[in-house]
């Protein structure tokens, strides 16, 4: 499939549905990106919920659900980042594979964000002191495994 697929169904409970298998932005200085882009959602009274939202760009992934309501959100999401997006994004040459895991919860009330995350990966150190462009020679892979909540 190329293109936009799109559905909406109107009534108490409105349902939207939209795919798209040749998302592309370009934007002058900066690479172009391509991906994916799938979402179901319904609203129903002042309540927004996300089935699923889907993201896939230059192989990296994200999966979202969540609902808002009342001046209150939550979204849940699981993602996996390829070092060699950021490679491309940056524009970075040096060699250096990897990945990193997200997956956790964000709650959203007025003014008050709750983060619950799993973060877990590995990449090389020279990919890192490129993109923060230091001049020291570190080498090595460094793996990681962590959990990062606030407040």
């Amino acid at each position: 499939m190329i293109g936009l697929q799109a559905e909406a169904i109107l009534g108490d409970a409105q349902r939207i549905m939209i795919d798209t298998n040749a998302l592309k932005v370009a934007r002058e200085g900066l690479p172009e990106i391509a991906g994916r882009v799938s979402s179901r959602l319904s609203i129903r009274g002042d309540t927004v919920t996300i089935h699923r939202a889907a993201l896939d760009v230059l192989g990296s992934s994200m999966v979202s659900s969540g609902a808002y309501s009342g001046g209150k959100a939550t979204v849940k999401s699981s993602g996996n980042i390829v070092v060699a997006t950021f490679k491309k994004l940056f524009k970075l040459e040096k060699s250096g594979d990897g990945e990193i895991k997200v997956d956790g919860t964000v709650e959203y009330a007025k003014d008050n964000v709750t983060l619950d995350l799993s973060l877990a990966g590995n990449f090389y150190l020279e990919t890192l002191m490129e993109l923060l462009e230091v001049d020291e020679r570190l080498e090595g892979m460094v793996a990681f495994k962590g959990r990062s909540m606030a407040p």
